[in-house]
């Protein structure tokens, strides 16, 4: 089968990395649900009703700024000693807020727990130490809990590493103590809640961050986070995340930038510190969650808080892309767009409650955030993509700086259905085609829908982004166009069949070398080998292969594949004018299974089925690159068959696949994957070039759903570990089963998983969420004698892979005592 597409714009290729997958965190689709200042509770049918609708997004209470002076016991906003004239203007403010909007007796935080009974919500609880005591959030939360409601996360505190809390919280060090003594509280009442601590978001937001060398001890924000590093009683840190719209609180209304260009500036932001900031995290709280609880465009001082990007649509556009780069990082567990507050419309009642139920239209941000309801309800696993053919945009402003990705997407897997998710972002102006029969063809996948969202049409474009009301959007079902147009500024859903989680054996593009690939004569690395897919410049050089006179010339790699599993064998090609019989085999011993001739005598392809060569009709050009795909079925069967693509890599002139072609010998098992040169000695003299090799086997993927013991397993496959948890994989005194269930990694050369602490007779402990864990805590008040008790025995009850703070009291009675975790070998 042949196909080629004449398309009319820059034409991107999408890749989906199946082998690159993690658990999907689907409480990142979560909002900030503040509306303490709305004439409504969130048990009122009609808002019950539209969250529903969304899917049960993860939800915050009761919001940020107002949860520090919010008194849940009396209902109203206070202040703390030595608080500011501002602090007391701001709790009058929200005060009036309540007595405004039908709230004349204070807010009341019951109707909250009838909504988490109602929808079973994923919940986070602000909890307040600015204002109440641990004896008043102790009622509190006894009395949400006594409604059968439950609360899966507690984040304490609000933004309270600014100067501007420092009457309330001196410094770091109060606040560590008010938080272990609010954890203690929170774990007697919700003992399987995740407990947060408010991290600056400095690393995000600032142009620079101070490295690895000492700090100021007057920066607050730098010390807040260096010494909760130190620290082990949470189970996350929080962050907020505002990106910059180029303006600060000096600019005048009058001199507001157009949105377009404080997206611009946004969306850079995004692109340039992104990633940066939370992989510093990552390595930094090593083991902990993040919990992201506000996130969208900033710009709250001064006049430019009236700058309505949040708004339009190209303010949910950037959301968007904001919540997609978090579902692709693994410890960002939970996030909350904000607001949720500013996705319903009413008519104000006056100084009344609303009718319950009372019918809340929406806005734009409502049904832009709902779009990611089905791929975040109906998946599993999250992978990224690779794509190619796509322009690299300049960044704006200090913290956008760079050059930065024009089209970006994810990947939405069901792993038991065997379905999965496409979103694609273009997020600037040039519109770019996407051939959808080459897509299915390179993912082994069948697009069953494509739901795309772009700027009102009707509309011109500076118009359309600016809206508050209203986007365009196309739903495609059957049947399916050949290309897939990503115009300026939108976001689509390509709904598909197939696919599969794979594990890649080879990954090899030879900017580095050969690595571990064997060669013989006449096999060098050379930068005239570099195929046209070159990673956006940063690869250089491929494989060259010429010929001599010594026909023998080859390279060879080790591969061990069980044949029971699918597998895919992916290189580029390119041969001169006079080479003849260039192959790759895939080999089991000395037996030749796979036996492919890129280029036989007369320019064709051919392959080798028992004793006949056979040529399936392609002939290729010379001087031109092509990329082959060998998808080769299960081995385990008594007549072994392979499926071979050819695409061409410089036009679409080629497109050719070939289904069930069959083996020169059935295998087994593979064990060598092998390029040589099989040239007849008429023809001395020729090159051929060899680039990107991918090697990598498909699983069923209801396979990865990973069952008892599965997950371990896992662990030891990614890491290229023996399977013995006895194990010191890395000699870093940690066995390899202690790196598995304490959150490190097994081949750094050191012990970098969660520590554990004590605090006031509390020794604090976390343990990877896998329910075949099982830990002792032991102690003892002499080690001479070697007796050790049982203080207690956990055994894990969630099966999340993540990692979570168990408590023991240990209490502090002895003049000495010893603990140790112990933990019961695997089964």
């Amino acid at each position: 089968m042949v196909n080629a597409t004449v398309l009319a714009n820059p034409v991107v290729d999408v890749e989906l990395l199946f082998g690159h997958h993690h658990r999907l965190n689907r409480n990142v689709y979560g909002a900030n649900a503040y509306n303490i200042s709305r004439p409504y509770y969130k048990d009122n049918g009609g808002f019950v009703d539209k969250y529903n609708a969304l899917g049960k997004p993860a939800i915050r209470y009761p919001g940020g700024t107002a949860a520090n002076y919010l008194d849940q016991a009396t209902g109203w906003h206070e202040t703390w000693p030595g608080a500011t004239t501002k602090d007391t203007d701001r709790a009058n403010s929200f005060n009036n807020g309540l007595i405004n909007n039908g709230k004349s007796s204070g807010h009341d935080y019951m109707p909250f727990a009838n909504f988490l009974v109602q929808t079973d919500a994923a919940a986070t609880y602000v909890y307040n130490i600015t204002t109440m005591t641990d004896a008043q959030n102790r009622t509190v939360l006894e009395n949400i809990a006594a409604t059968g409601a439950e609360i899966d996360c507690f984040e304490i505190g609000n933004e309270l590493y600014y100067g501007q809390y420092a009457a309330a919280v001196p410094d770091v060090h109060d606040y560590i103590s008010k938080a272990q003594s609010a954890s203690v509280v929170i774990r007697d009442i919700f003992p399987n809640a995740k407990i947060g601590v408010i991290i600056p978001s400095h690393l995000f937001t600032n142009e620079s961050f101070l490295p690895d060398g000492a700090v100021n001890d007057g920066d607050r924000q730098e010390l807040w986070y260096s010494e909760l590093q130190d620290e082990n009683f949470f189970d996350a840190v929080v962050i907020h995340t505002y990106a910059s719209v180029g303006m600060d609180g000096s600019v005048t209304a009058d001199n507001f930038l157009s949105y377009e260009d404080a997206y611009d500036y946004s969306i850079s932001h995004i692109d340039a510190k992104f990633n940066e900031a939370f992989d510093r995290i990552k390595t930094d709280f090593p083991g902990k969650e993040v919990f992201v609880t506000e996130y969208h465009v900033g710009g709250f001082s001064g006049d430019v808080r009236q700058f309505r990007l949040r708004y339009s649509y190209l303010g949910a556009f950037v959301t968007g892309q904001f919540m997609m780069k978090m579902f692709g990082q693994d410890h960002i567990t939970l996030s909350s767009w904000h607001s949720m507050a500013q996705w319903f419309t009413y008519s104000a009642p006056g100084s009344n409650l609303l009718p319950d139920p009372y019918a809340f239209g929406t806005t734009l941000n409502y049904d832009f955030f709902g779009l990611f309801k089905e791929p975040v309800q109906n998946s599993d696993y999250f992978t990224p993509v690779r794509i190619s053919g796509a322009s690299t945009y300049n960044g704006v402003g200090g913290l956008g700086s760079g050059s930065h990705a024009e089209v970006e997407g994810g990947n939405f897997v069901n792993a038991e259905a065997g379905e999965g998710y496409l979103v694609l972002f273009n997020k600037q102006t040039t519109p770019y085609d996407v051939d959808l029969s080459l897509f299915e063809l390179a993912n082994g996948v069948v697009i069953q829908e494509i739901n795309s969202v772009m700027p009102d049409d009707s509309l011109p474009l500076v118009q359309a982004v600016e809206s508050e009301a209203t986007f365009t959007q196309n739903t495609v079902l059957s049947p399916m166009p050949a290309t897939l147009t990503l115009m300026p500024y939108s976001m689509h859903i390509i709904r598909y069949n197939g696919g599969g989680l794979t594990h890649v054996l080879v990954s090899e593009d030879f900017e580095g070398g050969l690595g571990d690939w064997m060669v013989t004569d006449d096999v060098t690395i050379d930068s005239s080998a570099q195929s046209p897919v070159d990673n956006a410049g940063a690869d250089t050089q491929g494989v060259l292969f010429y010929d001599d006179a010594n026909t023998a010339s080859q390279m060879t790699r080790d591969l061990l594949v069980d044949g029971a599993l699918p597998l895919t064998i992916q290189f580029d090609y390119l041969y001169t004018g006079s080479v003849t019989n260039p192959g790759v085999q895939l080999r089991q011993g000395g037996a030749t299974g796979i036996n492919v001739h890129m280029t036989s005598g007369d320019g064709k392809v051919a392959y080798k089925d028992g004793s006949s060569w056979i040529k399936p009709g392609t002939e290729l050009n010379p001087n031109t690159w092509y990329r082959f795909t060998l998808n080769v079925q299960p081995a385990d069967t008594a007549d072994d068959r392979f499926d071979l693509r050819i695409q061409s890599l410089e036009s679409a002139d080629l497109d050719a696949t070939y289904d069930n072609l069959g083996f020169q010998n059935d295998l087994a098992d593979f064990d060598t994957l092998r390029f040589h040169y099989n040239t007849g000695v008429s023809t001395v003299g020729g090159e051929y070039r060899i680039d990107n090799i991918q090697v990598f086997t498909s699983e069923n993927l209801g396979l990865n759903i990973y069952p008892g013991g599965a997950r371990y397993n896992s662990f030891v496959f990614d890491h290229g570990l023996s399977g013995d948890p006895a194990a010191d994989f890395d000699n870093d005194g940690l066995l390899d089963y202690g790196e598995y269930v304490f959150g490190g990694n097994p081949t750094n050369g050191w012990n970098d998983g969660a520590r554990a602490s004590f605090h006031g007779g509390n020794y604090i402990f976390s343990l990877i969420g896998d329910s075949n864990v099982t830990a002792h805590v032991a102690s003892s008040t002499n080690l001479l004698d070697g007796a050790w008790e049982t203080n207690e025995t956990v055994h894990v009850a969630a099966n999340d892979g993540l990692m979570k703070a168990y408590t023991n009291d240990i209490g502090t009675s002895e003049s000495q005592r010893f603990i140790q975790l112990e933990l019961a070998a695997p089964e």
